[in-house]
């Protein structure tokens, strides 16, 4: 995930010479490709602590979610509850990571968001690593426009479905 911020940086060291060298149009593309790499490092960031205290408010509600089920939200959660998780493809060079989204709940409304910013961000960042970069952008493409990766609540709590 660190690759984001040193693109960042990269990118706005580019507008700065571009700029100075009077390239107005290069300067202002680098600038916003940096404020870009910014944005979805904090993005990615979010994701993550949201996935860690999702994952805590599962594991303190793991009995009652076993015995019929837990609302979140407008959602009630039981062990055979879909989850899905997104995918990204981010590359610098020869470096090329997956970044993967926090669990979404089948139905919770942030999910098309991260759809779509995951899907992006790979259009974006992911096609630049080789040999892996355009490879990995395609799968995950492909694997967010149909649904993600998906398990089940009871597949993280080893809790038997119904």
């Amino acid at each position: 995930m660190w690759i984001l911020p040193i693109v960042a940086l990269l990118f706005a060291g580019g507008a700065v010479v571009a700029g100075a060298d009077g390239q107005v149009a290069n300067a202002a593309v680098a600038g916003a490709i940096a404020l870009v790499a910014v944005g979805l490092f904090l993005f990615f960031r979010g994701q993550r602590q949201a996935q860690e205290r999702f994952l805590g408010w599962l594991s303190s509600n793991a009995e009652a979610i076993s015995r019929g089920g837990v609302a979140r939200g407008q959602i009630v959660v039981r062990p055979e509850t879909e989850l899905m998780v997104y995918e990204a493809a981010s590359s610098f060079f020869v470096v090329t990571l997956r970044l993967r989204s926090r669990m979404f709940l089948a139905g919770e409304r942030e999910a098309g968001t991260a759809r779509w910013m995951y899907s992006v961000a790979s259009l974006i960042f992911g096609w630049w690593g080789i040999p892996w970069g355009p490879i990995w952008t395609i799968g995950a493409v492909v694997r967010n426009a149909r649904g993600g990766h998906r398990l089940r609540v009871a597949d993280l709590l080893r809790l038997p479905v119904r």
